[in-house]
């Protein structure tokens, strides 16, 4: 996600905690513990547990910890939620996989569905976006090697490009086509496409797309 330096550099000198504070813990039990380490702006809001489940909900993910597994869903994940006979929470995600909760009662079955409503609807503003929670947490907690990765220096690594066994002497190229964000507004200031793709076809193509966004390997 590019960001603009300018307001990069005001979110550097407020604190990540006056701009996204930590929300209170609502714990069903005492004695229970988030079963995972959070990443930098991550707040766990609930914690429940039922039956032999541990259930965790955070302003980024949904995590249920069983005796010999666990499941990890990212908010963003989540596509749809259904309750069915009446305890059976259905959580249906955008890469084709559901999961199936059961609860004791469909009165704790009923709650924590619309926990999960409310953590997935559409956020009031851009700034709700856990992107930009993460960012300004890391700037502050996440150690040199995470701001140097956040940094303002957005343009493709060779070396991840080289990890990812991409030929720049074959079959890609890196277009600098988008470096003042013209292109697409979206994306990257570089872009791997194939080498056959001129920046000329690549902005024809642009025309075509919703947002601009044309097919590139970005990240």
């Amino acid at each position: 996600m590019a960001m603009d330096g300018t307001e990069t550099d005001s979110m550097c000198h407020v604190k990540a905690s006056d701009l996204y504070p930590k929300r209170e813990l609502l714990c069903d039990e005492c004695e229970l513990v988030v079963p995972f380490t959070p990443v930098c702006g991550e707040a766990v809001e609930y914690l429940g547990r039922d039956v032999d489940v541990v259930i965790a909900l955070s302003n980024y993910r949904f995590y249920l910890q069983l005796k010999d597994t666990y499941y990890n869903i990212p908010l963003g994940l989540i596509d749809l939620l259904e309750v069915k006979d009446i305890f059976f929470l259905h959580i249906f995600c955008k890469d084709a996989r559901s999961l199936r909760c059961s609860f004791s009662t469909n009165e704790y079955c009923l709650e924590w569905l619309g926990r999960l409503n409310k953590a997935t609807s559409p956020p009031k503003n851009i700034e709700s976006l856990f992107a930009f929670s993460y960012y300004v947490w890391s700037i502050e907690d996440g150690g040199e090697e995470l701001c140097n990765r956040l940094g303002k220096d957005n343009s493709l690594s060779l070396n991840e490009v080289e990890r990812l066994k991409f030929d720049l002497l074959g079959a890609w190229r890196i277009s600098r086509a988008n470096s003042e964000y013209k292109l697409c507004p979206s994306y990257p200031k570089q872009l791997l496409v194939p080498a056959c793709i001129t920046d000329e076809t690549l902005e024809s193509v642009a025309r075509f797309r919703s947002a601009r966004r044309i097919p590139a390997v970005v990240w």
